[in-house]
């Protein structure tokens, strides 16, 4: 069947919705930030518009960094890594890409594709080694060549964080998603819930449920692996594993004195009920890890001692959410505690915190919360020779520069020319991540939400003290549609996995039990699990209204196209189609297409369930087959793909005990319904989630190198999906054309590349690519629909092309200020002897409201002017 119309025949079957301009995908930074050996250049990623930010650092007494120059690289871009003072590697997490960038020639310079969701690089020995996250593995590259030399399958979940040994022969990697020694008790092998004497004398017995139990539990007959860290031998690439470390492990850095630091967080999913989790559901933490063992420093007051009562005066120095470390001298670490927007300074050896840096210092008492309070730390640069810390801030878009001598707050700068975010939408997606809304300061929503995704635990959240609520649902699974029923849903709920928060735009009820009506429908959450107060009504909008932006990363199975493969062990994914919209099967009854929810709680007998549940999304799919809790097998995690952690990839593709689908029904030949299960399985396996695989592609095409077919026939495909009724992305290129930084956007009308300049006429790619001169390098790449002028030729989107718009006029007064208008953002100073060299006038700016004013130098001969920073 043609690549085309097997793509047509599914998009008109699945009709599938599409990641557009207003779409948002949530930056997961591990390494966003790093400094050249000799502290002249200070490089942080930019992931809204898929750039590179080069700052100039200048002498000690110019305390701010000044932004010169940023990079176009891959989509969403998380960590950045200096193989040597020129030469960055920037990972870029959704185009699944490195950009190998090079300061001297201020451009990317080459790709290298990677395994999905790549999150950090580290070097050793002439090797790159990437952590693949969604793969579960390590790449391995030679830094000359830049070819993959290896892949390592790790036994592990979404590895990220990733630090050389100090003698660089081991390569230490984190994985965010690691077992805390907990797993399920299926419900039909759980004792029946113990009511406490708390609990609300008016409710009716609770539910049968399953529970959540330790892997030493007697009933527990499967395997559950604890890899917390994998240590790889550079010289063999072989990995051993450790375990006892914590449940996620967030940030990893070698110390001077040998030492691993791992900063961790703990669930605490062993205890039942939201009241007694209350404030208390997971410890920060930072382990020190060496040859003598393990030692862990728990950051925030033990909860337990007060409890029940909160002990708020804790949330004045807590430090929520450790995400970033860095190494200072001997025993000591830098923390970043992203939730509590501080950052500290520990001693290790003495499990002692030295210092508190509270970022939001330089704050009014009194101002009002806005987009740019908090700040949500989560990358650290340490200046080679001046007293200064670099935080970056994900939350706030700011670099904040603190003296590490005062260890005060001395200045804060953006970290690119433009917000990555409107301002309500900034503050709705800080509500999510601001631990300080927390009781005693430690927790936050995305405490369990990790970058507002899962945390792969499972948790019993049921409050005794509730009540009964009642939700409606449809007899879908019969077909009787308008046929409503009451669900009468028991607070005692039982085990529930941690959903993501992403790709709820097209949801209307939402938890397992639907028993949400809408994003603000959480708001309880705030007092009742985190101890805090309730969000003001409008404040809870803006959370809701950021949550519908975000879209999921695209499902790696398929092709660039957004066709299916051909197949997946053994399984035909078009057949699974068939089979999942089969009327005897019912399965798209309830999993309705596009995003595989009907947004309905059926009977729950048809799942052999003990409550009514809604039918959940399917997207996720291929994030979650690691679980089998098969008598003797092995898993990485404790958790399944079910409501409450059961459902193991060995009963996949139905998961839930079904009564209504034939495809067990004895009658029909047996060859039949197995090869319908792995077809069903592929199909499910390379689930849409709502992004096209064109969305962060990338392709390459260097003027000296030449370009092989298949990077045409690549681009050729990416064209093709901006194309009619059925688009799934825009295109751009970006790069450097006869020897300038450019930027062209595809037209699907005209099918051209429109430049960010008149100068040069609209033109197909190979008219472009015979114009290109020696060292031209230029990237295409796939962006949501409607987003190309912003990623490429009209980034201020006031609809005039980057290169036409006015210029900036530069004025110096009598007393030698230079002042340009505050209008024209990403324009620096730069100053000359010469008028031949020119280097970075890295002086502090002072703004007014329509001004931006420079001190010029004493030196009588100096020449200035204004440089473009992209």
């Amino acid at each position: 069947m043609p690549t085309l119309f097997k793509t047509t025949l599914l998009l008109c079957a699945l009709g599938l919705s599409l990641a557009r301009a207003d779409s948002t995908f949530e930056p997961r930074p591990v390494h966003p930030l790093t400094i050249t050996s000799d502290g002249s250049r200070l490089l942080a990623v930019n992931p809204a518009e898929g750039r590179l930010s080069v700052f100039a650092v200048g002498p000690a007494e110019h305390i701010q960094p000044l932004l010169i120059s940023e990079i176009p690289v891959g989509l969403v871009p998380v960590s950045v890594r200096l193989l040597n003072d020129d030469e960055a590697w920037v990972v870029n997490e959704l185009s699944d890409t490195i950009s190998i960038v090079s300061l001297s020639n201020n451009n990317t310079i080459a790709t290298i594709h990677t395994g999905d969701e790549p999150a950090d690089v580290a070097f050793s020995q002439g090797k790159a080694y990437v952590t693949c996250s969604r793969d579960n593995s390590v790449e391995v590259f030679n830094v000359v060549t830049r070819e993959k030399t290896n892949t390592l399958a790790l036994e592990g979940l979404l590895p990220r964080a990733i630090t050389p040994s100090a003698d660089g022969t081991q390569i230490h990697v984190g994985f965010q998603h690691t077992s805390n020694g907990t797993t399920i008790l299926p419900r039909t092998e759980a004792p029946a819930q113990t009511v406490p004497e708390y609990a609300n004398p008016a409710l009716p017995a609770p539910p049968q449920v399953a529970q959540i139990v330790s892997i030493d539990d007697p009933a527990i007959d499967y395997t559950v692996l604890d890899h917390d860290i994998a240590t790889i031998a550079v010289a063999t690439d072989s990995v051993v594993y450790q375990g006892g470390i914590g449940t996620n492990i967030l940030a990893l850095t070698t110390l001077e004195n040998g030492s691993l630091a791992a900063a961790n967080s703990e669930a605490r999913n062993l205890i039942s009920f939201e009241p007694e989790l209350r404030s208390r559901f997971a410890r920060s933490r930072l382990a020190n890890i060496s040859s003598s063992g393990v030692s862990q420093l728990d950051l925030n007051d033990d909860p337990d001692l007060t409890f029940p009562l909160i002990e708020s005066s804790s949330a004045s120095s807590a430090l929520a959410q450790p995400m970033a470390l860095l190494a200072a001298a001997d025993d000591q670490v830098w923390l970043a505690a992203y939730g509590s927007d501080r950052l500290a300074l520990v001693d290790t050896d003495t499990a002692t915190i030295l210092q508190r840096i509270d970022l939001r210092a330089l704050d009014a008492p009194e101002a009002p919360r806005d987009g740019q309070t908090v700040r949500g730390p989560r990358g650290l640069a340490l200046h080679p020779s001046a007293p200064f810390l670099y935080s970056y801030n994900k939350l706030s878009h700011t670099l904040s520069i603190i003296n590490t001598t005062s260890h005060l707050v001395v200045g804060e700068v953006d970290l690119a020319s433009f917000p990555d975010l409107d301002p309500d939408l900034k503050m709705g997606r800080a509500f999510l991540q601001d631990a300080r809304l927390s009781g005693n300061g430690s927790v936050s929503c995305a405490t369990c939400h990790l970058d507002l995704e899962r945390d792969g635990m499972a948790w019993d959240l049921g409050d005794p003290t509730g009540s009964m609520l009642t939700v409606t649902g449809f007899l879908r699974s019969v077909h009787l549609y308008d046929t409503a029923v009451n669900h009468s849903l028991h607070p005692m709920k039982g085990p529930m996995t941690t959903q993501t928060l992403i790709g709820l735009r097209d949801q209307t009820k939402l938890h397992w039990r639907g028993d949400k009506a809408s994003i603000q429908s959480f708001n309880s959450t705030f007092p009742n699990l985190m101890g805090g107060s309730r969000l003001a009504s409008q404040d809870m909008d803006k959370v809701a209204n950021y949550l519908l932006t975000l879209n999921h990363h695209p499902n790696p199975n398929l092709k660039l196209d957004r066709s299916p493969p051909d197949e997946i062990n053994g399984g035909d994914p078009l057949a699974g189609v068939a089979v999942f919209a089969k009327f005897d099967n019912h399965c798209i009854e309830c999993h309705s297409l596009p995003s595989g929810t009907s947004n309905n709680l059926d009977l729950p007998s048809t799942v052999s369930s003990f409550q009514a549940l809604k039918d959940p999304p399917l997207r996720t799919l291929y994030q979650r087959q690691f679980f089998n809790a098969a008598s003797g097998e092995t898993s990485i995690t404790g958790f399944g793909m079910l409501s409450d952690g059961s459902g193991s990839a060995k009963d996949f593709p139905i998961v839930h005990p079904y009564s209504l689908h034939i495809l067990d029904e004895p009658s029909r030949p047996q060859a039949v319904r197995d090869q319908e299960k792995l077809d069903l399985t592929a199909f499910l396996l390379s689930f849409d989630t709502g992004t096209a695989p064109s969305v962060g592609a990338q392709v390459t095409f260097r003027k000296d190198a030449g370009f092989r077919v298949e990077e045409l026939q690549e681009l050729i495909t990416l064209q093709n999906q901006t194309l009619g009724d059925f688009a799934s992305s825009d295109l751009v290129l970006r790069g450097t054309f006869q020897g300038e930084r450019r930027s062209f956007r595809f037209n699907p009308q005209s099918e051209k590349y429109e430049s960010d300049s008149n100068s040069v006429i609209p033109q197909t790619f190979s008219e472009l690519y015979e114009e290109m001169q020696s060292g031209d390098v230029l990237i295409a790449t796939g962006v949501p629909l409607g987003s190309a002028s912003r990623f490429s030729t009209d980034r201020n989107n006031n609809q005039i092309a980057d290169r036409e718009e006015a210029l900036p006029e530069l004025t110096i007064d009598t007393d030698r200020e230079l002042t340009w208008s505050r209008e024209f953002s990403g324009w620096h100073l730069q100053k000359s002897n010469n008028l031949s060299l020119w280097s970075p006038h890295t002086a502090p700016a002072t703004q007014s409201d329509t001004l931006t004013t420079v001190p010029g130098p004493d030196d009588e001969n100096a020449f200035f002017r204004l440089q473009r920073n992209w």
